[in-house]
């Protein structure tokens, strides 16, 4: 069966165990979607076929490979691979920085039909110092994008994925609006990053700058 142009159903199920390795029909569209969003996108940039190391287990692979049951391989929503030639430090760089995050949500969501919101940052690495940095959120069927934060200087990057959530919720608790909820988790993030350490140091009072123009830049 093929799920995409270029992958087959045998792929995403191959195993080494000779145990049964047989996907519900639920599963198999969770991996078709990870060959349309994911496999093909990596294939046709970088023009060379993609070996596909390891998919779909059923509980019996799973664990005889000694993985945990809560694994997404169980489940069908991940997959393990490589293109010989090419690093896997290059080929994480661009996935992480190509992929289509709002087809990834949408995906998500659709498995998922009880989400209210879903929501991610969007960090382009230039330099160790130096991050492209934006956030997309989904709420009622609709895609919101961030305020965006080109060259972000960073001090301290840990902490801003938890500051961004703290300030999405914020956002749609004081306003219920997503737009301004997804605005105000992008510039609480980018302020966090410009700080030490993993706790925010920052007042609304700053955030709020940032939407109204202001630099991403604490102000004491």
């Amino acid at each position: 069966m093929n799920l995409s142009p270029h992958f087959t159903l045998a792929e995403l199920t191959r195993t080494g165990t000779g145990l049964p390795n047989d996907p519900s029909p639920a599963q198999i569209e969770k991996l078709r979607a990870l060959c349309v969003h994911i496999l093909e996108p990596v294939r046709e940039h970088f023009g060379k076929p993609v070996k596909v190391n390891s998919g779909y287990r059923s509980p019996a692979v799973n664990a005889a490979v000694g993985s945990k049951p809560t694994s997404q391989h169980a489940k069908g929503e991940a997959v393990d691979f490589e293109i010989p030639g090419v690093s896997n430090t290059a080929l994480a760089r661009w996935v992480r920085d190509n992929l289509d995050y709002d087809q990834l949500i949408a995906e998500a969501v659709k498995q998922f039909p009880n989400f209210k919101v879903a929501a991610t940052t969007l960090r382009r690495v230039i330099t160790a110092t130096k991050n492209d940095w934006s956030a997309i959120c989904w709420h009622d069927g609709k895609f919101y994008d961030s305020i965006k934060f080109p060259e972000l200087e960073i001090l301290d990057r840990v902490g801003g994925g938890d500051s961004f959530a703290s300030g999405l919720v914020f956002g749609f608790l004081e306003h219920n609006d997503a737009q301004k909820a997804v605005n105000y988790g992008a510039a609480h993030g980018a302020l966090a990053s410009t700080t030490p350490g993993d706790t925010s140091m920052v007042t609304r009072k700053e955030v709020e700058k940032q939407l109204s123009g202001g630099g991403a830049r604490v102000v004491r």
